[in-house]
């Protein structure tokens, strides 16, 4: 590797080798005198605290560099992955898009050690207790020389940066690709832009809609069951069920009972063992907390934000069913109109957001391309309310309509530290 330039595919191959666990410790070793000098350094910056931890964020540049770089055509068309020269430019095009790739270099402190990262792989660990690296194959030179290189390129940036901190930050804000920042973008906005979208308004229909806006103004969420049993609950959940037509295509009568067991998760904590139609039986095994750890109220399977839940509470007042759903928004809504329009007391959990999303005039996050779209909510403003994520850096028509008409937000400044 070049000492003034990094190529992309040489940061993939070596990240590849950071994924298995290596516990070797050193000691005395360049690698160990570059990285506490490296420590020193950037500890004349002002951290940042957006997780309680010291956090300290630089960038590293790497090159796509010459095809010859990326492999041996007549090596690759032997082993059958490429059929002519036209598949092999395509094939390294395809996999290294970019003349000029950037890499994210986190520094992280916590507890006397010090983590570095590059694009999310911990490169290593730095105990400042005992000036100690752990994470590094010691045997591993390659490996080791890549660190070496990486440090003393960051230091460089450092130094850039405690020299002139403004042009330091205007040529990060300027430079730095868009598919590497966060942004906001109007659902509506994408389903009038995109070709094909999964529209809820048209799933839904006006009139769904105008439903939901009503029960969202004007829901009782304080109505409560002075008692329930196991089969009133289950009963509302049949209303969930019907009111999307999962059975349609059922030719047998299935009973509530039936139909639960078709579609929630089945850890039920020992709801269907009690008496269906005692409401002294169904408090008695609520209060219990025997079900504690299961999943009685998970009325459709899911992953962690892909299932429905209509959970049953009980304060002073009564008991309460609690319908959340926010990742199965039509499914959802729909559950809810249906109860709604029985009368069945129920608190609607997000009801604005769904609302809002049905509508399309919610706001999605838009995250960086190595960034998975899910739970990202600590990296968006709080007074934006956004919930819901997508990474558009995988679809060319999308991620031409995010570069378009997204709002990206400002990147973070850093700055030196005053002490």
């Amino acid at each position: 590797m070049n000492k003034s330039n990094f190529f992309t595919i040489e940061i993939k191959n070596i990240l590849s080798r950071l994924q298995r666990e290596n516990e070797d410790k050193l000691k005395s070793s360049t690698v160990v005198s570059e990285v506490s000098g490296f420590i020193k350094k950037i500890q004349k910056i002002e951290p940042d605290k957006e997780f309680t931890d010291n956090a300290w964020t630089f960038w590293i540049k790497s090159l796509r560099g010459n095809i010859s770089i990326f492999g041996n055509f007549e090596e690759l068309k032997e082993d059958g992955e490429v059929d002519n020269y036209e598949d092999f430019v395509s094939l390294w095009k395809m996999e290294f898009p970019y003349k000029t790739e950037w890499h994210k270099f986190d520094v992280v402190e916590y507890n006397h050690t010090f983590y570095f990262y590059l694009d999310s792989e911990m490169l290593l660990r730095y105990c400042t207790d005992n000036r100690t690296i752990t994470g590094i194959n010691s045997k591993d030179h390659k490996l080791k020389q890549f660190v070496l290189q990486v440090v003393n390129f960051v230091n460089t940036e450092v130094g850039k940066f405690l020299k002139n901190p403004d042009n330091y930050n205007k040529y990060i804000a300027k430079k730095l690709p868009l598919r590497k920042r966060y942004g906001k973008i109007q659902r509506k906005v994408i389903w009038e832009n995109l070709t094909e979208s999964i529209r809820f308004d048209q799933q839904l229909g006006n009139k769904k809609i105008k439903k939901l806006e009503y029960l969202v103004n004007n829901i009782n969420e304080k109505k409560v069951f002075e008692k329930i049993t196991a089969n009133e609950f289950l009963r509302c959940c049949e209303i969930c069920y019907e009111a999307n037509n999962y059975f349609k295509n059922t030719k047998t009568k299935m009973s509530p009972l039936e139909k639960y067991k078709s579609m929630a998760d089945l850890r039920h904590g020992g709801l269907l063992d009690i008496d269906p139609d005692s409401p002294k039986e169904f408090a008695k095994w609520y209060k219990s907390g025997i079900w504690s750890g299961s999943h009685p109220w998970e009325i459709c399977r899911g992953g962690n934000s892909t299932h429905i839940t209509l959970q049953v509470t009980n304060d002073t007042d009564g008991w309460k069913l609690s319908l959340a759903g926010l990742y199965r928004q039509v499914e959802t809504i729909n559950m809810a109109l249906a109860l709604f329009e029985q009368a069945i007391p129920f608190v609607f959990r997000n009801k604005v957001e769904m609302l809002n999303m049905a509508k399309g005039i919610d706001y999605l996050g838009v995250v960086p391309e190595n960034v998975v779209p899910k739970y990202c909510h600590g990296k968006f403003p709080k007074e934006d309310n956004i919930i819901d994520f997508i990474n558009p850096w995988y679809d060319n028509e999308l991620s031409k309509i995010i570069e378009k008409l997204v709002f990206w937000y400002p990147l973070k400044k850093i700055f030196k530290r005053n002490d």
